[in-house]
């Protein structure tokens, strides 16, 4: 049985004669890089990693305390989205910060230090999270707020369950 995300997938699966030779190489290199770049945070950088992440490699991921940055299973995190560990000051303190399983961060958006996110979640573009997040929502503008809860989202980051508005 082949894997859905390995790199012989792209070539040998149903996928495979439907894309051009063009396309199976650009998909090839993401993969590549998308795991080199997972590998590069988890062992050097010390970002606490799940399993299964796609984390752009525009993103920022807390460069004076990565260590305090804990990641679940199945995250997405779009380009120039920012998470934080620190305050910002000199001395200042560093804080843990923890993203949920099945988490979606949207294009630009900021994850302030000392937070948890919750399982579930999607995050839209340039939100700025500034909160605690429960589980199963969704968070848009700055500051963000719950425009959805009861979500579900699959292993591949689409909502299985969309839930409702919050009363």
């Amino acid at each position: 049985m082949i894997k859905e995300n390995s790199i012989f997938h792209v070539f040998v699966t149903k996928d495979g004669p439907q894309r051009t030779f063009k396309q199976k190489i650009k998909v090839f290199l993401f993969l590549v890089v998308n795991r080199f770049y997972a590998f590069y945070l988890r062992k050097f950088r010390g970002v606490d990693l799940g399993r299964m992440c796609n984390i752009n490699r525009k993103s920022k991921i807390d460069g004076v305390n990565p260590k305090g940055v804990h990641i679940g299973d199945f995250v997405r995190i779009s380009q120039n989205a920012l998470v934080l560990a620190h305050d910002g000051y000199r001395d200042g303190a560093y804080l843990d910060t923890y993203i949920g399983n099945h988490v979606n961060i949207g294009y630009g958006a900021v994850i302030n230090p000392g937070l948890k996110i919750g399982n579930h979640v999607i995050i839209g573009a340039n939100a700025v999270v500034t909160k605690d997040v429960p589980d199963g929502c969704i968070l848009v503008g700055n500051p963000a707020k719950i425009i959805k809860v009861n979500i579900k989202l699959h292993d591949k980051g689409y909502m299985i369950c969309r839930g409702e508005r919050p009363l």
